[in-house]
């Protein structure tokens, strides 16, 4: 048995690592200490950033005669719409645990307005300046779910504006040659 330096619960610790250089593979992770006033019982437990992934509440504690849960989780914030999964599907490699595509269809409101839109792995949904990225899915006792990353990149269609740019340039240029070409043509016959 070795020892270690940081709080155990539950036989149980969390292991600084070193930070790697995608910031989606950094998991954070805390040790969680409850208190109910009322009883004075205190609970430990461990919350860490991907254990919403696989449970719906990793951590359930009592206080105050009521049956709570923490969860450990990304700063969420409001989209101006929502999204409501319709269907979801996962196809895996044969023979291997590797996801080959995930699916999901949703339905977009917003206000009055209501889309049906699929989203897939590498066809991500753009709608008021947000981009959905399918990045996972799982299953639950209770159904199938999806794990959309929702992204507001304001530069997200600058590559095709600078294709545009850039087409009507060459536009303009070859353009002004053919001109040219013409009107020194034109010359040489008369």
């Amino acid at each position: 048995m070795f020892q270690v330096s940081v709080p155990v619960v539950d036989g149980f610790f969390l292991k600084e690592l070193r930070p790697q250089m995608q910031a989606e593979f950094n998991i954070a992770g805390c040790y969680l200490r409850i208190r109910d006033f009322a009883s004075g019982k205190e609970q430990q437990g461990i919350l860490w950033g991907r254990s919403d992934r696989t449970e719906p509440i990793p951590f359930g504690f009592d206080a105050g005669g009521r049956r709570w849960g923490a969860v450990l989780r990304k700063k969420r914030w409001p989209l101006p719409f929502s999204v409501k999964l319709d269907y979801t599907e996962q196809q895996k490699h044969p023979g291997t645990q590797m996801a080959r595509s995930f699916l999901s269809d949703v339905e977009v409101s917003d206000g009055d307005v209501t889309q049906k839109a699929r989203i897939q792995m590498n066809e991500p949904l753009r709608y008021k300046g947000y981009v959905l990225y399918q990045s996972g899915w799982g299953q639950l006792p209770i159904g199938k779910y999806t794990v959309l990353a929702v992204v507001r990149n304001p530069s997200d269609q600058w590559p095709l504006w600078a294709c545009i740019v850039i087409t009507s340039g060459l536009i303009i240029h070859f353009s002004r040659i053919l001109l040219r070409y013409i009107q020194r043509e034109a010359r040489n016959a008369a």
